[in-house]
């Protein structure tokens, strides 16, 4: 989306959308496209970075993990969870 439609489809100010989409472009969360409309003007469309962030309280502390791995099917999916069960690296 472009931080217009971040604005509209969220309910908050431009100015604030701004603020959190250079956040998360700092820290590689998103990522960023130029793009160029029909009348000739520039603007930046955002899109996830990441595949999925996961957040757990534990004994008082937040973990955070952040999953970049490209998006797959379920049987891939299972694959990889078979093979981590086995142990195997390959």
């Amino acid at each position: 989306m472009s931080a217009n439609e971040l604005s509209d489809t969220c309910g908050i100010s431009l100015p604030t959308v701004y603020r959190r989409l250079e956040e998360l472009v700092e820290h590689n969360l998103l990522s960023e496209q130029n793009r160029i409309a029909p009348d000739g003007n520039h603007y930046k469309k955002y899109e996830a970075a990441v595949e999925q962030i996961g957040v757990r309280l534990y004994q008082g502390k937040f973990e955070v993990d952040i999953g970049d791995e490209p998006a797959t099917d379920a049987p891939e999916r299972f694959n990889r969870l078979w093979d981590d069960i086995r142990g195997d690296d390959s």
